[in-house]
């Protein structure tokens, strides 16, 4: 087979296909090596996103809170100043 010409091109499409197949290996690899990289860095994101949860939730629930009862001041003190006003208009043309 050392001799034979067939068997000297074949060996060499052997060795090439080898070292193609070595190449895409290390490419592989390497594509593997920067999704890991990319993982870790989400896996970083999430844990921060995670700890950073519950003062997000505390302050949106702050801010709801005082929307609600700044609402309710408002209307209290719109109320209270149409029945002054309505109060002082009877009390002024006797009605």
């Amino acid at each position: 087979m050392e001799n034979c010409s067939q068997g000297i091109k074949n060996e060499k499409d052997i060795q090439r296909l080898e070292e193609r197949f070595m190449m895409m290996l290390d490419q592989v690899k390497a594509s593997l090596d920067e999704l890991n990289k990319k993982i870790d860095g989400l896996d970083k994101k999430f844990e921060d996103f995670k700890r950073e949860m519950p003062s997000q939730i505390d302050k949106a629930v702050e801010t709801k809170w005082r929307t609600g009862v700044y609402g309710i001041v408002k209307w209290l003190i719109i109320t209270g100043f149409g029945a002054a006003i309505v109060y002082i208009v009877r009390g002024a043309f006797g009605g």
